[in-house]
Formats: C-alpha cells, structure tokens, sequence
C-alpha cells in the first residue's frame, strides 16, 4: 500500500507531500488545480518515461520518493529479497531526473534500471484511466484473474510439471553449449590421470615411501650408532645391573623397604636386555639396498613435483586423485550424455503437456462460468443485451509455469 508521496521541482509543484493511509482516499479539486501532477509523478517514480519538461521551470532536477507498505504484499516482498533488494516490511523508491536527461532510480537505496523499477512498480500500483495503461487489459492479468475465479490443483500440478522439463532443459542446452569446454576439460583430467597412474607406487602408502627413504638414505649412521650404542650397553649398563641385583637382594633381606629398588632394578635389566635385543636385530637386518634407494629416490621426486603442480602437500595427492577421477567419472557417465538428457527433456515436455491440456480443458470450462456471471451482472448496471465472453486459447509454445493459454475478455 502506498503511504506516502514527496515531490520536488515535478511540473508545477515546488514541493508537496502527501500522507495516505488504509481504506479509500480521495483528491478532489478543480480542472487545473494539480491532481493529475500527482499521477503523473506517482507514474514516473513507478518507471514510466519522462523528459526534462517535466521538471519545474528554473530548477536543475526533479525528484520523486514513494513509500510502500507490504504487509499484504508477499509476493513483492519475496520479489525483493530474490533481487536483493529487501528491506524489512517497507519499500522506498526514489526517481531523479536531471535536466541534462539523466535518470537515476533505486529501491531501498539501491541503483536499480529503469526496466527493474517498472517490473517492481507494475506490482505495487495498477492505474486506471480514459488513456492509462491498465494491467486488466494485458493477457497475463487476465489469466490470473480467470484463475482466481475457479483455483484448482491443477495449476500447482502444470508448474510442478514445468519447474522439472526446465531442470533438465536447463541441462541440456548446457551440456550442448558448453560441449567443448567439457571435452577439453576431460582431456586435461585425462592427463592429469595419467600422471597418477604413471607412479605406479601400487599399495604402498606415500608415508611408508617416506619413511623408508629417509631409514634406506641414512644407513650408515644408523648401523655407526647403533653399534655404539650396543658396545657401551653390553660393556657397561648391563653387566652393572646384573651385578648389583644379588647385593640389593641381600639388602631386601635386612631391610625389607628396598624391596621397591629390587624390583625397579630388575625391570630395568630386562627392559635394557629388550631394548638391545630390538637394535642388534634392526642392525642385523639393515642392507644398504642402491636399487630401492634409487627408485625410492626417483617415486619422492615425482611425488613432490606432482604436489607442486597441484598445489598441495605430499599427503594430500591421495585426496587430489580421487577427486579428479570422481569429475573425470561424471563428466563421462553416459547418465548425463546429451542424448541421454534429451530423452528425459523430451518425455517430461509430453508429462507437461499432458498436465498442461488438463489445464486448459479446466479453463474453458471456468471461463463459461465467470463470463455467466459477470454478464448477468452486466444487466442490472443497465447494460440491457451486453454480453461478457473470456475466451481461451492453447497456443503451441515453450512451456511456461502457468500453461500454454492465452485469456481475452471480450466484451459486446
């Protein structure tokens, strides 16, 4: 609902303003007195065209703000959060013309085209008059107002019907437009694929490659230290344990409160005895393997040129590979060929149809009822012999959400 109108410099109007509120008001004055200023500048803030005629004489700009109320207004309230342009539950509209030609408009202070201000204003104002444009005499209005008359399921069911043949035709004319982008697309996966397979690691984990490098690299300093550390155990650690359990055993027996130490001490030659056990057996294993160095050598190298490339550490290639291979897989699944979707476009257009010519049947048979009704009325206005006809057409076209029918009043 409009509740306020301001105007600056429009036409003959310094500045005004005007303050509506519910229920019906009325602008009453004489042949000249301004009322069609008004319209016209409430016309020109909802998008229609102006010149520089229109701004009061000896003024650089007019402008023009209206304020809306869209409590009863859903539908243009979901239309201004889909286009962004929201702002609780008011709407501000502003228009400036310059004296140089230039227009500027926004809602909720936002720039706007004159094309979205006039789709915005056909939904919050309709103007009715000898020489106006009035939204009753467009088709669209028209079908909407048929509609409104006899609502049934079965238009939720054409636009379900249509929101699914879009889906896919969607789909389809994407699949078709962007066909070489999606061939080269394959072909660079496919090249990136074949890196990965050409490392050829088999199961071993890239940690492991890792890890055995870095053992197989450092052989020698292994086996030098290892053999140190056995020397100096086996010479001095373990046979001074060994030694000092009898004289701790014999002290347990006069004081039987180290018997903790006793048994600290003999944990420690066994665990000592393990421990040089496990070195001597690394030790005795160790080979100093040119061959696996080399291709342990030759796998990191690529492995790390690879990350590179990708741009991700060494751990991460796994994850990389399987999601390249997951988009190479999709972008080849014969299930989303274009043969394929051009098959499923073409049975969900016939689901429409089907949906769609159940719809027009139910149309026509409203359309008798209400132009009935309303020419029944025409006869006690005083219209004796006028007649009201709506006549409804299925014109072969894309299909739309609302059906393939185009609704005229006709009035004799």
């Amino acid at each position: 609902m409009l509740t306020h109108l301001h105007i600056k410099h429009f036409a003959i109007i310094d500045a005004s303003e005007l303050e509506l509120d519910s229920g019906m008001t009325a602008l009453t004055g004489e042949t000249g007195a301004g009322k069609s200023i008004l319209l016209d500048a409430l016309g020109l803030v909802l998008g229609a065209r102006a010149t520089t005629d229109s701004i009061q004489q000896g003024a650089d700009r007019a402008d023009i703000t209206a304020s809306f109320a869209l409590d009863n207004l859903p539908a243009v309230a979901k239309w201004l959060e889909a286009n962004e342009l929201d702002a609780d539950d008011d709407c501000l509209i502003r228009r400036t013309l310059s004296i140089n030609g230039k227009s500027r408009a926004t809602i909720n202070d936002v720039p706007v085209s004159l094309q979205t201000l006039k789709i915005l204003g056909e939904k919050l104002v309709a103007i009715h008059g000898q020489h106006a444009n009035q939204s009753l005499s467009k088709s669209a209005q028209q079908r909407a107002l048929l509609d409104s008359f006899a609502p049934s399921k079965q238009h939720g069911k054409v636009a379900d019907a249509f929101a699914a043949w879009n889906t896919v035709n969607n789909a389809y004319e994407n699949h078709t437009k962007d066909a070489i982008a999606r061939e080269q697309r394959i072909d660079l996966l496919s090249f990136h694929l074949q890196e990965f397979d050409e490392l050829d690691i088999g199961s071993v984990a890239v940690d492991d490659i890792e890890s055995e490098h870095k053992w197989l690299a450092s052989a020698d300093r292994i086996l030098a230290l290892g053999n140190e550390t056995l020397q100096a155990v086996d010479d001095t650690a373990l046979p001074a344990l060994g030694r000092s359990i009898p004289w701790v055993s014999e002290l347990v027996q006069i004081d039987e409160r180290l018997r903790e130490s006793l048994d600290l001490i003999e944990s420690a030659h066994i665990q000592i005895s393990e421990a040089v056990q496990m070195i001597r057996s690394s030790i005795n294993t160790l080979e100093h393997d040119e061959a696996r160095l080399s291709w342990l050598d030759q796998k990191l190298g690529s492995l790390h040129r690879l990350s590179k490339k990708h741009q991700c550490s060494v751990a991460e290639l796994n994850g990389v590979e399987q999601s390249l291979r997951a988009e190479f897989d999709a972008l080849t699944d014969p299930a989303g060929s274009a043969d394929e979707l051009l098959r499923e476009r073409d049975a969900l257009r016939k689901a429409y149809e089907t949906e769609a010519d159940k719809l027009t049947r139910y149309r026509r048979k409203q359309a008798k009822a209400l132009a009935n009704a309303i020419t029944e009325a025409m006869q006690g206005l005083n219209m004796t012999g006028g007649e009201f006809a709506v006549q409804v057409e299925n014109i072969a076209s894309e299909p739309t959400p609302t059906g393939n029918d185009t609704v005229n009043f006709l009035v004799s």
